[in-house]
């Protein structure tokens, strides 16, 4: 464990940081244009002549470089376009390397690449027109003012985005009075790999961060929180939610034995009638539709064990619990003219058939309010799918009594067969108990694009839970995929080959691919003349 006294603890390996920013490059990330006029103080008629035009997009995803303490590089590799003296364009290739800071943004409560002190360096023109020297050395000096201008003027600030959103807990109302307080952060590029936050949550005060331990053991992502931290949260999130704490279930179940009626009411309908009425019912496809609610009452007392096990003391659970059973109901109803006697008395054939009904209904409803105080219990800490750590019940000592309706109307056998399910369902119905915020952004969307925890293991010692996580971008996994032949502009509804020089002017957020020319062509694109030719449906 790092015994850190930071309230939360976060190790992150160069490979996260590079898979966020990868996801920001497909959704359209930084792409900038606009005019620089490189000549001051001369007649308005010669500005045409003085200034030109420029685009810059990225080519591929920026590329993170933790270089020891307290310096990180992100490497842009880029397309720049240029338009000089009202009409010339020149193309280039360029990449370029950003001196920058990561810092943790207190107000917004974010991670992010501060740029506003931003540094270009090592810049390289990819120079396929032959100019002099000279003239490259003055595009260098001019890319890298406009760059310089634009990253710290307008892109200030680049989001870490798979980590850490907000720091926000789950089910809170809107307000900044209900979001966990944030009272100082540090950070700290532990060596080319490592980075390393700490945050405070209720105090001010903490540690050197620098004396930090890698811990990460080779995961992307390490997290360590404190005992008194998760108990802190927890009291915080349970003052403040508008959650009920409360959890529905329903389910059914078929009957497959009538020992679970009291009947009686065929044997009333022949005594009530001398003997000359003879009803017999019959219950087919019977089933039981049950639903219910499970409420934790009070806020319970826990204790922390080895590994990822929780001991809870004092849990007070309401359950309320509705019971319907329905069946396919055949009734006979005959005369009976022998009365009393036995047929096997009577020479004449004495059953006449009266009326014949079949119908399904609901044959019995039954329902119950329970409270249940639960001595002890037993949980263990997860990571939920909104990425918070959460404490789930998994076992407890519940014993459930029915009342007497249910006894009136069932079978013992029955009774207790509901018992035991109900009992089943309660357990895995009680709440879970949020002990810590969103560390990670997970199955949540950014700019299109969804999260998942690929692998991750929980211990706890020492008064201090760690958690070690790997993150994958589900639409960015590794995996060899078959690469599409065309090339489809959502935004001007033209189909390309792949190898059309077109597609390089196609944003990234604005490709779509396509194995079949005429599936394209079916959902209304229109082929490209240059390399396609005339394709179109009639």
């Amino acid at each position: 464990m790092s015994k850190s006294n930071y309230d939360l603890l976060l190790q992150m390996d160069e490979v996260l940081l590079n898979k966020s920013l990868a996801a920001l490059y497909y959704s359209g990330f930084l792409a900038l244009q606009g005019e620089y006029n490189f000549v001051e103080g001369i007649p308005e008629s010669m500005h045409d002549f003085t200034k030109f035009s420029y685009q810059v997009r990225l080519k591929n995803e920026p590329l993170i470089d933790l270089r020891g303490k307290d310096q990180v590089y992100i490497k842009f590799a880029a397309e720049l376009k240029l338009i000089v003296l009202t009409g010339i364009v020149l193309e280039f290739d360029t990449s370029f390397y950003v001196d920058t800071q990561i810092r943790f943004d207190a107000v917004n409560k974010k991670m992010i690449f501060d740029l506003s002190n931003a540094q270009i360096t090592d810049l390289y023109i990819n120079d396929t027109y032959r100019f002099h020297k000279k003239f490259i050395n003055n595009i260098n000096e001019v890319i890298a003012v406009l760059l310089s201008a634009y990253l710290t003027e307008d892109k200030k600030t680049i989001e870490i985005p798979l980590v850490l959103q907000q720091l926000e807990l789950p089910m809170m109302p809107a307000g900044d009075a209900y979001e966990l307080p944030v009272r100082m952060g540090d950070v700290l590029i532990y060596n080319n790999r490592l980075l390393i936050v700490g945050l405070n949550f209720f105090n001010e005060t903490a540690e050197d961060i620098s004396v930090m331990q890698d811990m990460s053991r080779g995961s992307e992502l390490y997290i360590s929180l404190q005992e008194k931290t998760l108990k802190e949260v927890f009291d915080f999130w349970w003052d403040n939610t508008e959650y009920d704490k409360c959890e529905d279930f329903s389910g059914s179940f078929p009957i497959n034995s009538d020992s679970w009626w009291e009947k009686g009411s065929d044997i009333l309908t022949r005594l009530l009638t001398l003997g000359f009425i003879e009803t017999k019912t019959n219950y087919d496809n019977l089933s039981c539709i049950y639903n219910g609610l499970v409420k934790v009452l009070e806020k319970p007392d826990f204790e922390f064990g080895e590994d990822n096990r929780v001991l809870i003391n004092s849990l007070k659970i309401q359950a309320q619990v509705q019971a319907s059973f329905t069946a396919e109901v055949v009734k006979d109803i005959k005369l009976d003219s022998s009365s009393i006697i036995p047929d096997r008395l009577t020479p004449w054939e004495d059953d006449k058939l009266l009326k014949h009904r079949a119908e399904t209904k609901d044959i019995l409803k039954l329902e119950q309010e329970l409270e249940l105080s639960i001595s002890q219990a037993e949980g263990i800490i997860k990571l939920n799918d909104s990425g918070s750590l959460v404490v789930e019940i998994v076992k407890a000592d519940i014993n459930i009594e029915l009342g007497d309706q249910w006894y009136h109307n069932l079978s013992e056998k029955a009774v207790n067969y509901i018992i035991d399910l109900l009992e089943k369902k309660v357990l895995n119905k009680i709440p879970d108990l949020v002990i810590s915020p969103n560390l990670i952004l997970s199955r949540q969307d950014i700019a299109g694009y969804t999260m998942q925890v690929s692998t991750h293991y929980i211990s706890f010692d020492n008064d201090e839970l760690a958690l070690t996580v790997n993150i994958g971008i589900n639409e960015l996994m590794s995996k060899a995929v078959p690469v599409p032949v065309y090339i489809a502009n959502k935004r001007t509804k033209k189909i390309h080959n792949f190898d059309c020089p077109s597609i390089e002017d196609i944003e990234m957020e604005n490709r779509l691919g396509f194995y079949v020319l005429y599936e394209a062509l079916k959902e209304g694109y229109s082929a490209c003349k240059a390399c396609i030719g005339a394709s179109r449906l009639l």
